[in-house]
């Protein structure tokens, strides 16, 4: 059972049942770069894209 829960995950990660993920920033937000996100600001996060990336 171990090595289909390894196949489920691995297609989850590829192919994840939520494509976007779409949240709202309540405060302010300093990066370490020293840039700011404001609050009142959308933000969208992409599992797809971000676990494609070789670099993550």
């Amino acid at each position: 059972m171990k090595y289909l829960d390894c196949c489920i995950k691995e297609s989850l990660r590829l192919y994840p049942s939520v494509p976007v993920l779409a949240r709202d920033i309540k405060s302010d937000v300093l990066l370490d770069d020293g840039v700011v996100i404001p609050s009142g600001t959308n933000a969208f996060i992409m599992p797809y894209m971000i676990h494609r990336d070789p670099e993550v």
